[in-house]
């Protein structure tokens, strides 16, 4: 199966084409060749990079995009909350139908079928 990816039949599609920008990306050239391949959005992962590097891609696009005087998406990726959880014996934990769970920023003591050790959760 081919993929036709002549600009006029691009040009009237709902369906968006996203590609993430990483060190493989990071050049003006491979942007420009993505986006002439048919890429409308970008998405940059803001679970990797810094702030300084994410504003740097961001520009590029911007900046390919008024180039070429195309319409392109840019959205960032935000990282969820991670829940750590602490060591227990033989890596797991049973829950149990009623059993309680808590879920705390503050200092606590692991509890219960783990180790015991001060950890931060």
């Amino acid at each position: 199966m081919t993929i036709k990816t002549e600009l006029e039949l691009l040009q009237d599609r709902r369906t968006k084409i996203v590609a993430t920008l990483g060190p493989a990306s990071a050049d003006d050239e491979t942007v420009t060749e993505l986006i002439k391949a048919g890429v409308s959005v970008f998405r940059l992962n803001m679970s990797h990079g810094t702030h300084a590097e994410h504003q740097q891609q961001y520009d590029r696009v911007r900046r390919i995009s008024h180039t070429l005087d195309l319409p392109i998406a840019v959205f960032a990726d935000l990282c969820g909350p991670k829940i750590r959880t602490g060591l227990f014996n033989n890596h797991q934990i049973e829950l149990t139908v009623d059993s309680q769970v808590v879920v705390t920023r503050r200092m606590s003591w692991v509890m219960r079928g783990s180790y015991p050790r001060n950890t931060r959760r």
